[in-house]
């Protein structure tokens, strides 16, 4: 029994690593064709997933959970506004496959992972630190906080896209995004005076 649980367990990981690959590039992919990249036969396959849209949501919830996993050291670092979203970039950019899937099937993330209480309390981690920037003056009082946010979303998915496709490494990726996003959002360079 113990072996058939393991290989149930392969099976199943082997199908969202599946999933996880070949939806963000073919979202119209069928689940015969995940269990062909999976390598798993069909009757194997509806034992784990009745639908295609299960697969999607439980490939949702992994992905949520590595990231929630990954960004776990946090907790004890006492990081605060800039340091504390860069550090979270950091954190997570090695996850870009998982990010690149919840960009993908982003109105399907939202809907399942919006049940997790973990999500809501994420989100309003992101908007302490956006707030604490800009008490400390890195992020521009004037722009709205959900902009902010928005903004540093839009280019976290940025930066988990360019590296799935291999078009730059996790440090130029970084770099880029934290150049960007606090040159966009933050203080207004003084005016110089001829």
């Amino acid at each position: 029994m113990l072996l058939r649980d393991k290989r149930a367990v392969k099976s199943r990981r082997a199908l969202i690593e599946a999933g996880l690959a070949e939806l963000p590039v073919n979202p119209m992919a069928s689940l015969t064709e995940i269990a062909e990249i999976a390598g798993i036969g069909r009757a194997t396959l509806y034992r784990h997933f009745a639908s295609r849209e299960a697969l999607i949501e439980e490939v949702l919830k992994v992905s949520f959970e590595d990231i929630i996993h990954a960004l776990t050291p946090m907790e004890k670092e006492g990081l605060r506004g800039k340091q504390a979203m860069m550090r979270a970039v950091e954190l997570m950019l090695p996850l870009a496959d998982r990010l690149r899937f919840l960009s993908s099937f982003w109105l399907d993330g939202e809907r399942v992972l919006s049940k997790d209480p973990r999500y809501a309390l994420m989100e309003q981690e992101t908007i302490t630190s956006v707030e604490q920037a800009k008490e400390d003056g890195d992020i521009r009082k004037e722009l709205p906080t959900r902009w902010v946010m928005n903004t540093y979303d839009v280019l976290l998915f940025s930066a988990w896209d360019m590296i799935v496709k291999e078009k730059a490494d996790i440090g130029e990726v970084t770099a880029l995004l934290m150049t960007t996003f606090f040159d966009g959002v933050g203080p207004k360079p003084r005016e110089t005076q001829d």
